[in-house]
């Protein structure tokens, strides 16, 4: 947070300010289609509707092959 920024901006995620009053969240999909482009991941625009529309602020979104040891990761 730089001096110009108002008091009321929490942090940064990139250049996208994030006020202090909303909750942070993350997508996870799993799926190798996903990940090789055979589906398009039509579920985490949805869940990011709708948290967005609760007050929740989605800040990633993170796609993961079926793979045992990705997941562990991820």
């Amino acid at each position: 947070m730089n001096a110009n920024e108002p008091a009321h901006w929490a942090g940064v995620c990139g250049r996208e300010k994030i006020e202090d009053d909303m909750t942070p969240a993350e997508i996870i999909t799993i799926g190798t289609e996903i990940m090789t482009g055979q589906i398009i991941n039509a579920n985490a625009r949805y869940i990011a509707e709708i948290l967005t529309e609760k007050g929740i602020r989605v800040l990633f979104q993170t796609s993961v092959g079926d793979d045992q040891e990705a997941l562990k990761s991820a």
